[in-house]
C-alpha cells in the first residue's frame, strides 16, 4: 500500500478480526492464517494492525460486525453470514 499511495494519500481497509466467526476454519497455514477450500484468509489482532501500518497515520479504526452476502461457488461460504472486521482509515506519512 505504501508504494501505491502518493504522500498523504488515504486508504480504507477492511481486515477480518480474530473474533470473526470463521477464525480457525480450514487448515492452519500460518499465524492467524487459514486455508479453506483453496481460499486463504488472514485474521488480525489490533496489534497486527498497528504493526502493518507503522508507516501510516491511523486516522480512525473501528471494529464492526457486519452481514456478508453469499459468495460464488468457489468460496467456502455460500449462505448469508456474519464477519467481525477492523475498518481502518489511514494516511501515508
Amino acid at each position: 500500500f505504501h508504494k501505491s499511495l502518493k504522500p498523504h494519500g488515504l486508504m480504507l481497509l477492511n481486515i477480518f478480526t480474530t473474533d470473526d466467526p470463521h477464525f480457525g476454519k480450514g487448515k492452519k497455514i500460518g499465524e492467524n492464517t487459514f486455508l479453506e477450500k483453496n481460499i486463504m484468509t488472514r485474521f488480525a489482532t489490533i496489534d497486527d494492525i498497528y504493526i502493518l501500518l507503522k508507516n501510516f497515520e491511523i486516522i480512525c479504526i473501528d471494529k464492526i460486525k457486519h452481514k456478508d452476502l453469499p459468495h460464488v461457488k468457489l468460496f467456502p461460504r455460500q449462505k448469508e453470514h456474519w464477519h467481525d472486521s477492523w475498518f481502518v482509515l489511514a494516511r501515508k506519512k
